[in-house]
């Protein structure tokens, strides 16, 4: 039984090891590094919960293994090339650097893993901000993650406070909301949900995308993100049922009404077009001389008790004229252009082709103009 799996290097491809990685320099010393740093074991999960305690018998056990690693690391004749090597791309960030130095010294190397398992996470939570859930059930890395800023989005300045600060609250322990961000297209509630993300990375929060037709697995997801000591987001894009759909009433249960609680450390973040999230029809609304549900009272009330889940709603407005010129501005200045009149009447005269004004319609004619100018 061992806490981190052993390695064979004569069985490892290292070059495509490197190539998928982008790394350089000390391959094989970077394998080592990259298999202690993404190890899901008992020491590693507890490092990341804040439990671990040097004088414990795991901290002791776990020091023994690397020990050993590090000796198996030692006797491996390493090619040349795979000690300076090259790779087509380099990564952005390389984080076995910071152990390069000290992974001969087995008590230093381990006390800094416990370092970054409590800070970083363990297992690919150390290395990915996002995740997104297959129809299999599985959770896989979104390795191109939105580089979205919330400095990037403009003119919802209390819809990003309100934001941050049920985010900080969820981060730092205390109670936090379910949030459900409702509003026109294009208008910034799926960037500002990756934003936080974004921000608030290096203290712990992770984002887990689930598609409303995957919901089913939640249960069995939240139960495995309870034994974690990172902090994640549930986020449910573009979450709407028509009228005729039942499956609203499973996410209800999970979001609230269940016999297993929520985690502490997760917290759902959802955005709709709908503000009621379940489509409406004009019958829902009518008396008992209709035909179908005879209560038509407690049948609204079923449809509508879904968005009432989400303890804080924000409403993403589409802009009007004036919010509309602020934001191409600022997204002009981004980019290094001057936003001139000549500009601001090609804004406008873009919003009109592209049918109505949003923060995307705004970064679309900026990016029409970086690439050339507008086609219409």
């Amino acid at each position: 039984m061992y806490i981190f799996e052993p390695i064979c290097p004569d069985k490892v491809n290292y070059p495509v090891f490197a190539e998928q990685n982008g790394m350089s320099g000390d391959i094989v010393l970077k394998y080592f590094i990259h298999k202690l740093i993404t190890s899901e074991n008992i020491f590693s999960l507890a490092c990341e919960k804040g439990i671990i305690k040097k004088a414990s018998g795991l901290y002791a056990l776990a020091e023994s293994e690397i020990e050993n690693l590090v000796r198996t690391f030692k006797d491996y004749d390493s090619p040349e090339l795979f000690r300076n090597y090259v790779p087509l791309k380099a990564a952005d960030e390389d984080i076995t650097e910071e152990f390069c130095e000290i992974f001969e010294n087995a008590s230093a190397l381990t006390n800094r893993l416990a370092k970054f398992y409590r800070e970083r996470g363990c297992g690919l939570q150390a290395l990915y901000k996002g995740f997104r859930l297959t129809g299999s059930g599985e959770l896989v890395p979104v390795k191109a993650f939105d580089p979205i800023s919330l400095d990037n989005i403009f003119c919802y300045d209390y819809q990003k406070k309100a934001l941050l600060d049920n985010t900080v609250s969820f981060l730092e322990g205390k109670p936090a909301r379910n949030v459900l961000l409702t509003g026109a297209r294009g208008t910034g509630k799926s960037s500002s949900v990756k934003a936080l993300v974004n921000r608030f990375q290096s203290r712990g929060l992770r984002l887990i995308e689930v598609p409303k037709e995957r919901t089913h697995y939640l249960p069995e997801i939240m139960h495995k993100l309870s034994d974690r000591g990172l902090k994640f987001i549930i986020f449910i894009d573009d979450l709407s049922f028509e009228a005729e759909e039942t499956s609203y009433k499973y996410l209800k249960s999970v979001l609230e009404g269940s016999a297993e609680s929520k985690p502490s450390n997760v917290v759902f973040y959802a955005t709709s077009n709908r503000r009621h999230i379940i489509a409406e029809k004009w019958e829902d609304r009518g008396d008992i001389s209709q035909k179908g549900e005879l209560h038509t009272m407690d049948q609204l009330n079923e449809k509508m008790s879904l968005s009432d889940r989400f303890g804080l709603k924000l409403t993403f407005s589409r802009p009007g004229p004036k919010e509309y010129l602020e934001i191409v501005k600022g997204i002009a200045n981004e980019h290094g252009l001057e936003a001139d009149e000549e500009l601001i009447a090609a804004a406008k005269a873009f919003e009109l082709s592209a049918g109505g004004r949003s923060g995307r319609t705004a970064r679309q004619f900026v990016e029409s103009l970086i690439c050339g100018g507008d086609d219409s």
